[in-house]
C-alpha cells in the first residue's frame, strides 16, 4: 500500500532531494518550496530517513479534512485513529504551522488537537498520553491551510542534520543537511581533492568525508519511527546491515580544512575520525 510523504529540506535543495528519494524507492517525487512531497511503502521512508543527506525531516501524512473553526479540528484529531500507529504510554508533541490559515490563534488550535487526541485515547484506552515539550517519542504535524487541515506523523524525531557524531558546536554551525548541499551543488567529487579555508568544526569536511566513503549519513543514530507501530524492526535492521556493508573505509580523497580559530580547530580535532583511511587534515591558521 502506498502512503504519502513529504520531505523538509533547505531552499534551494528540493530538486537534488527530488534525486535523493527517487533513488531511495520514492515515486510520484513533486518538488516545492523547501520540500518534497513523494509517495511509497513504510520501506522506502525508513530509506530515505536513513540515506538522505538533504532532508531536514520526513513526514508521514495521515489524514486530512476540511474545518470551519477549531471544534472542526478538534472533532478531526478526535475520530484520526492514532491508535494504528502508537499508544498512550507514549509521550507525544503537537505542532503547527499555516499557510493563509484564518485562525486566529494557531497556538489555540495545537491545543485543541492534543485535546482531541488526548480524547481518543481515553476513550479507547481508558488513559491519555502525556505530553512532552523537549524529547518526545512521537511528534504530530499538522498544516492548516485556508480550509483544510492535515495531519502527519515526524519519521525523524531529532532533526536529520543531526547525524549523531558532532560532540560539541562552534559560534554559528552550519548544518550537516547544507552542507552536503553545498558540495552537491559546488559539482565536488571524491576524485577532487577538497580545500576548506574556513572549516570551522569541519562540517563540510566532514560531510565530505562520509560521502567518499558511501556512509548513510542515519548509520549511527535513531529514529522516531522505531517506536511505532506499522514499522517492521527486521526491514530495519536488514537496511541498517546493507548500509554497513555499503561503507568503503578505505576510499581515497583528500582533504584539508583550517581556520583562524584555533578554539573551532580543537573542537573539530575532538569528533571522531572521518571514515576513510585517506589524508585529512585540519590546522589554524
Amino acid at each position: 500500500m502506498a502512503l504519502s510523504f513529504y520531505a523538509v529540506c533547505p531552499f534551494g535543495l528540493e530538486e537534488l532531494l527530488s534525486g535523493e528519494i527517487e533513488r531511495a524507492g520514492g515515486e510520484r517525487t513533486r518538488a516545492g518550496k523547501g520540500g518534497v512531497s513523494f509517495q511509497g511503502t513504510a520501506v522506502t521512508a525508513m530509506s530515505v530517513c536513513l540515506w538522505s543527506r538533504l532532508a531536514s525531516r520526513v513526514l508521514m501524512k495521515l489524514a486530512e479534512s476540511s474545518y470551519w473553526d477549531t471544534r472542526d479540528i478538534y472533532d478531526f484529531a478526535a475520530r484520526t485513529p492514532w491508535e494504528k500507529w502508537f499508544g498512550p504510554d507514549l509521550t507525544i508533541k503537537v505542532s503547527a504551522t499555516g499557510q493563509r490559515c484564518p485562525l486566529e490563534s494557531i497556538d489555540f488550535a495545537v491545543l485543541r488537537i492534543k485535546d482531541g487526541i488526548c480524547d481518543r485515547f481515553r476513550d479507547l484506552a481508558g488513559r491519555r498520553p502525556d505530553v512532552e515539550r523537549y524529547n518526545p517519542d512521537v511528534r504530530i504535524a499538522a498544516f492548516l491551510t485556508y480550509d483544510t487541515c492535515t495531519f502527519y506523523l515526524d519519521l525523524a524525531g531529532e532533526a536529520l542534520f543531526k547525524r549523531g557524531w558532532r560532540l560539541t558546536h562552534g559560534e554559528a554551525p552550519l548544518k550537516e543537511n547544507l552542507a552536503a548541499g553545498l558540495l552537491m551543488l559546488s559539482g565536488w567529487t571524491p576524485s577532487k581533492p577538497l580545500i576548506d579555508p574556513f572549516c570551522g568544526s569541519g562540517t563540510i569536511d566532514i560531510e565530505a568525508a562520509q560521502i567518499a566513503a558511501n556512509m548513510a549519513p542515519g548509520l549511527n543514530r535513531r529514529f522516531a519511527f522505531e517506536k511505532l507501530q506499522g514499522f517492521d524492526p527486521d526491514l530495519w535492521e536488514d537496511l541498517k546491515e546493507d548500509a554497513r556493508a555499503a561503507v568503503n573505509r578505505h576510499a581515497k580523497v583528500r582533504i584539508a580544512g583550517s581556520d583562524i580559530s584555533s578554539l573551532v580547530v580543537e573542537k573539530r580535532r575532538k569528533t571522531p575520525a572521518a571514515p576513510v583511511s585517506a589524508p585529512c587534515s585540519t590546522t589554524a591558521v
